[in-house]
């Protein structure tokens, strides 16, 4: 099933605790250009408890946590990752397709990934059993990704050494687009559903 997004997009998919964790500088610069602060904590109560039960009961699903599986690209992909940390009991695992690291559009901003990496490191023992998927390109917003997903790696190779649970792909001259995440969305899904 795929979640329509809307003009709040990116309020919704900015992932609240580490964004609190930014100086006030950098909130200021992010709610200027997202047009206010982040809505992705009420986002994911959203999907987690409308929408997921109203879909289970609607269809015939398999419910379990181990069923259960969010996924996005770019902005969605950011979000995944915190809705896995944020609802472990409800998510098995998450796909994450060039995941939007730096958090705005118009600037690389390492400041945000300074919040991530703070947030993160308290969440490892609870993404041990999860199945995890990341990759990005290496063209166009693509191209700002590498240095953050090793960090992301490296802090799984850490706390999850040699897990089957966690894969992280680069796609040279993969672009950040929807045609090429389309191409290689078979991947992700295979590795998660199997």
């Amino acid at each position: 099933m795929g979640i329509w997004n809307t003009d709040y997009r990116y309020r919704e998919y900015n992932p609240t605790k580490p964004f609190e964790a930014l100086d006030k500088k950098y909130k200021r610069r992010i709610r200027r250009e997202y047009n206010g602060k982040p809505l992705s904590d009420e986002y994911l109560k959203f999907i987690v408890f409308e929408l997921k039960p109203y879909i289970d009961s609607a269809y015939r699903t398999l419910s379990s946590v181990q069923n259960t599986f969010i996924g996005g690209a770019s902005m969605g992909g950011l979000i995944s990752f915190y809705a896995l940390m944020e609802y472990p009991d409800v998510f098995g695992g998450a796909m994450c397709m060039s995941t939007h690291w730096p958090l705005s559009v118009m600037f690389d901003n390492k400041h945000f990934f300074k919040g991530m990496m703070q947030y993160v490191p308290e969440k490892m023992p609870i993404l041990k059993d999860k199945k995890i998927y990341f990759d990005h390109g290496t063209e166009n917003l693509d191209s700002w990704y590498a240095p953050y997903q090793k960090q992301i790696d490296q802090m799984f190779e850490l706390y999850h050494k040699d897990s089957v649970n966690y894969k992280s792909l680069v796609f040279p001259e993969a672009s950040h687009s929807e045609l090429d995440w389309k191409k290689r969305l078979d991947i992700p899904l295979e590795f998660l559903l199997k």
